[in-house]
């Protein structure tokens, strides 16, 4: 009996420490990525999407090789949307031994604003890079050989540790969303393709996102060195046609339509919403960019208002208003989250904010 016992406390010490390790090893964010089961050596490569905006955010579309046991395997195609950037986009090709090949291109809009059309094109003599239909970038040479391992496409949202690259991260932007509207796939086909450049590329399937094709796409549930989020299921969200990427904190995983919304739009950026949480005042920090009457108020999550905080003229420049943690009868509101609201004559936006008592 005593050796059973002994046993069982064994058992019970190994769990708690790989539990208390995976603890430690939890990263500070959830972000999400859908990748394809299968792998494809070669083809075209687009997708339909419209990119996060904000400092420390990266956005991808790209094609990588998932059986790497060494530097020597890698091989990976990338568009990567920095979020810290208004009109750039990033092409790069990752060769054996973790070479980048990498390209910023300017763009004339805002990736974050709308929806575009990218695409890679790879084949053994060359990769390029399209956006709406126009080649931004190619890539020749002997480093193009080496991309020879057939590889799965994927899409993920994350937050790096490279400030250098990514940028400077506040999780105040939380949540933050990249929306997919479609991916195609083109088989790489150069005696009888009718598609892409030279007509090297037969078409083989479409993906609208309509619903989760289980047969075709996998949620990742990994993280790796460099990303300070854990991919998780839930922030990979099928919805309304559109397949909707996520990076929350973990408290709130998941897709809400109340932020679809950013914190920029024309006429005013909302800065900060500061502490947030927050148990006596929440502090609103505004730059506004073109003159306007604002309204500004909190509603519950349910949609209701809880009171309104501000409903006035403000001039150029910048601002910082206080909500006091009351309703429009004057009480105390209760300990929850809410929805700041700011309109203008320019846009709306909206920021989750926490009231603890």
């Amino acid at each position: 009996m005593g050796e059973k016992l002994k046993s069982r406390a064994g058992i019970s010490a190994l769990i708690f420490v790989f539990v208390f390790q995976s603890w430690l090893n939890c990263k500070p964010y959830k972000g999400g990525e859908l990748r394809t089961i299968k792998s494809f050596l070669y083809g075209r490569f687009e997708v339909r999407f419209k990119s996060a905006r904000g400092s420390g955010i990266v956005s991808s579309f790209f094609t990588f090789y998932d059986n790497v046991s060494s530097l020597d395997d890698w091989n990976e195609i990338d568009i990567e949307i920095l979020g810290r950037y208004e009109k750039n986009v990033q092409f790069n090709t990752i060769t054996p031994g973790r070479i980048n090949h990498e390209k910023l291109k300017p763009l004339n809009f805002s990736p974050h604003d709308g929806f575009h059309v990218y695409a890679i094109e790879w084949t053994p003599n060359y990769v390029a890079w399209y956006v709406d239909s126009v080649q931004l970038t190619i890539q020749l040479g002997e480093h193009i050989a080496q991309l020879n391992k057939p590889q799965k496409i994927m899409m993920n949202l994350w937050q790096p540790t490279a400030k250098d690259w990514a940028g400077e991260f506040s999780d105040t932007l939380l949540p933050r969303y990249a929306v997919y509207d479609w991916v195609r796939y083109y088989r790489y086909d150069p005696e009888n393709g009718n598609y892409g450049w030279g007509n090297k590329f037969s078409f083989e399937w479409e993906d609208n996102f309509d619903y989760f094709d289980t047969q075709r796409w996998q949620k990742a549930t990994h993280t790796f060195e460099g990303n300070n989020c854990d991919f998780i299921p839930e922030n990979v969200v099928f919805k309304d046609g559109y397949m909707i990427l996520c990076l929350t904190t973990p408290e709130n995983p998941g897709y809400s339509w109340i932020d679809e919304n950013d914190l920029f739009c024309d006429g005013f950026e909302l800065l900060n919403a500061y502490p947030n949480p927050f148990n006596s005042h929440l502090n609103i920090a505004l730059n506004v960019k073109k003159e306007s009457s604002f309204q500004i108020s909190i509603y519950d999550l349910c949609g209701n208002l809880v009171n309104e905080i501000y409903n006035n003229y403000l001039c150029l420049g910048q601002h910082i208003l206080q909500f006091n943690g009351m309703d429009r009868y004057g009480k105390d509101i209760h300990s929850g989250m809410y929805i700041l609201r700011i309109d203008s004559n320019y846009g709306t936006v909206h920021k989750k904010v926490t009231f603890l008592k």
